[in-house]
């Protein structure tokens, strides 16, 4: 016979009758934008969401997109960042001149990344 760490159920016995609890894996934390796809699987993708969770994935696949989504951003955010000036020699010599600079930069881009990846 399987133990429960093998096939990741284990049974349980509650008022007399036996369950199958199913036993997840570690959850992996997931940020700002794995939350916000995941609002946009219960909203228009219910059936993916379903899917998704039933088969304990869904955490596996808001992590990863969480991930790449944070990747991105940053990876842009600090492109654009360059191309405008504002570097890390500025936020030494200058800094509320640097935060002027990156406020201005992040909000439409942000929108830009939102409206696209999630």
């Amino acid at each position: 016979m399987k133990n429960k760490a093998q096939n990741q159920i284990d049974n349980a016995e509650k008022v007399g009758t036996f369950y199958r609890e199913r036993i997840l894996p570690d959850q992996q934390e997931i940020g700002r934008f794995g939350r916000q796809h995941l609002a946009y699987f219960k909203e228009h993708r219910k059936g993916t969401y379903t899917t998704l969770l039933t088969t304990g994935k869904l955490n596996e696949h808001l992590a990863e997109i969480d991930c790449t989504a944070t990747e991105l951003y940053h990876s842009l955010i600090s492109k654009l960042a360059n191309s405008e000036g504002i570097t890390e020699q500025l936020k030494a010599a200058d800094p509320p001149r640097w935060v002027q600079g990156v406020e201005i930069i992040v909000p439409p881009h942000l929108v830009h990344l939102e409206m696209n990846l999630i």
